[in-house]
C-alpha cells in the first residue's frame, strides 16, 4: 500500500529520504525524479528485496544560507 505522498515544487532542490524495514536509507534529489502526467502509474524510487517494505519518507528542504553578522568595531 501507499506509505507516503509528498508535493514538491519543481526546481526547489529538495531531497527525499526513504527508509526501509531492513534498515536501508536512500537520499534522492527531487530534481532527479521525472515529472509525469496524470495518466501515468508513477515512478519507482527504490527497488525492494522480497519481504522488505518502505517504512517512512521524509522531504528534506534545502537549507538557507546563514549570513553571519559581523560585530561592529567599537573603540
Amino acid at each position: 500500500g501507499l506509505v507516503a505522498a509528498r508535493s514538491v515544487t519543481k526546481g526547489a532542490g529538495s531531497d527525499l529520504l526513504i527508509a526501509t524495514q531492513s534498515g536501508i536509507f536512500i537520499r534522492l534529489g527531487t530534481r532527479q525524479i521525472p515529472v509525469l502526467g496524470r495518466a501515468t502509474q508513477g515512478v519507482r524510487l527504490i527497488k525492494l528485496d522480497s519481504g522488505d517494505k518502505v517504512t517512512s519518507v521524509a522531504l528534506l528542504e534545502p537549507e538557507e544560507e546563514k549570513k553571519e553578522e559581523k560585530p561592529e568595531n567599537t573603540k
